[in-house]
């Protein structure tokens, strides 16, 4: 069971599920029940029926959310897209290789790594338009048809930005291994041959260094022999010292970053602070407070709307700028935006 929401967390979790494309918010239940195994779960109203903090403060949201909803005709459109797949994630289930690896927690740690940047993010799937997107990445994306190669390879060389990672092309669609030099069809984008991985089961983790700074990986290590591309980052331990790491590779008018390990957090967030600047993509908020979530919403007018969502219990002040009203309040959008515990903001 969950605490209690805290005064205003309600109304911060129906605004976070609004930023990030909602088309409908339910809550659970409406009044608490009398008999069955939820008697201590929360309704909207209590158990007497009679309205109180709860009630209050999902009344207030919901006014809120319809009077900005009628303001933005657009809805959310972000510049990076995360590609999830679910004939990966089977695949990946069924032969994971090495007990630490999870294909979703890959995932969440390069959409964490984004929103460290304060850049939120699309999950599409890899058969949707990436057009729109100046960033795609796609972990672990070992099963892969040669129209989804390229179709990817036609993205990077109009000008898109993508992102490999380790145990990316290694399969046939039908999920046998691939007879091509890994990383497979995706070998040509990326510029760079993988020679041979290393499933890290037992001992330290291997420590990671580059422009980046240091990290680690603790899951797989991938040795790469660059081709076309450039490395980034190189290990800095075991029998792969000196080896590349992580590379980039100029391809047509784009580029592909192949990541050949895992990374702790805070490594991943510098990682994809680099990848982000490099694809021209720019933080709408620089040292965003680490309990702060930002997401940004670009309209199709250009107009660019921040939602900024204080998830910690204390008041905290944000630089912000280049926006003209603060939408909640309605006055002028100042440099620094004050957000209460569990408080949100909308700047337009």
């Amino acid at each position: 069971m969950a605490d209690s929401p805290r005064p205003g967390q309600l109304r911060l979790w129906s605004w976070q599920a609004y930023a990030h494309g909602a088309q409908a918010i339910v809550y659970f239940r409406w009044r608490a029940c009398l008999f069955g195994t939820e008697q201590y779960w929360y309704g909207i109203l209590d158990h007497d029926g009679v309205p109180r903090r709860r009630y209050r403060e999902i009344g207030q949201t919901a006014k809120e959310l319809t009077r900005i909803d009628e303001m933005l005709a657009a809805g959310p459109v972000s510049e990076a897209a995360l590609i999830k797949s679910y004939d990966n994630a089977f695949s990946h289930q069924i032969q994971p290789h090495n007990p630490k690896f999870d294909y979703n927690a890959l995932l969440l740690s390069y959409y964490e790594g984004l929103m460290q940047n304060g850049v939120s993010c699309d999950v599409r799937s890899i058969d949707d338009d990436l057009s729109p997107y100046k960033l795609v990445i796609l972990p672990a994306f070992q099963l892969v048809t040669p129209p989804m190669a390229k179709k990817l390879r036609d993205y990077v060389s109009r000008g898109g930005h993508v992102v490999l990672s380790f145990r990316s092309g290694a399969r046939e669609w039908n999920n046998q291994m691939t007879e091509r030099t890994l990383p497979g069809l995706f070998r040509d984008i990326t510029g760079v041959t993988v020679s041979e991985f290393n499933s890290i089961l037992y001992g330290d983790p291997i420590p990671v260094k580059g422009a980046f700074g240091k990290g680690e990986a603790s899951i797989w290590c991938d040795l790469l022999e660059p081709d076309t591309a450039n490395p980034y980052a190189v290990y800095g331990g075991d029998y792969c010292e000196g080896m590349p790491a992580v590379t980039v590779n100029a391809f047509g008018k784009g580029k592909a970053w192949y990541l050949g390990c895992d990374l702790d957090q805070d490594a991943m967030g510098v990682l994809l602070g680099d990848v982000l600047k490099g694809a021209g993509i720019t933080p709408p908020v620089s040292d965003l407070p680490k309990e702060v979530e930002a997401v940004t919403w670009v309209c199709p007018d250009g107009q660019r709307v921040l939602f900024l969502l204080n998830h910690g219990k204390d008041p905290v002040s944000v630089p912000v700028s280049g926006f003209s009203e603060e939408l909640l309040s309605g006055q002028p959008a100042a440099q620094t935006l004050t957000l209460e515990g569990y408080g949100v903001g909308v700047l337009a």
